[in-house]
């Protein structure tokens, strides 16, 4: 194994969960998997759409240092469990963390920039300059 993959990485696990008191063994079973470090707020959710049946549940979140390894066992096991109906687990990266973005911020999903147009007189665009951005953006 890579010497990279010996260390404690830092995740934070979000999870929705029916019952409060379904919270404590989330973090209890979490915790089989690395470190908790900091347990979040819980907080009671209406849910916008039923979830295996539920319309309401409880959201909440925490974070743990754990190896990649056990992050992956961890979302085996949650994933077959049933009282969760939601999870999602990420990576946080700190300051000094190996692979981390520059200066630390998390990776940035695509976005473009608005495409310059030429303006007619008047502020409105020109027939070419609009048929021209159609045809980039048909291709």
């Amino acid at each position: 194994m890579q010497e990279q993959d010996q260390e404690l990485r830092e995740y934070e696990l979000a999870f929705l969960v029916r019952e409060e008191a379904e919270v404590k063994d989330v973090a209890t079973r979490a915790a089989q998997y690395g470190r908790v470090t900091n347990p979040g707020l819980v907080k009671k959710l209406s849910l916008a759409y039923p979830i295996k049946k539920v319309t309401s549940g409880y959201f909440g979140f925490l974070r743990l240092e754990a190896m990649p390894e056990a992050i992956v066992r961890l979302e085996k096991d949650f994933e077959i469990w049933q009282q969760i109906l939601r999870f999602l687990v990420i990576r946080l990266y700190g300051e000094k963390a190996e692979g981390a973005p520059e200066g630390g911020e998390k990776p940035k999903r695509g976005s473009r920039s608005a495409p310059r147009t030429e303006a007619a007189p008047g502020g409105s665009l020109t027939n070419e300059a609009l048929e021209k951005k159609i045809e980039e953006i048909l291709q």
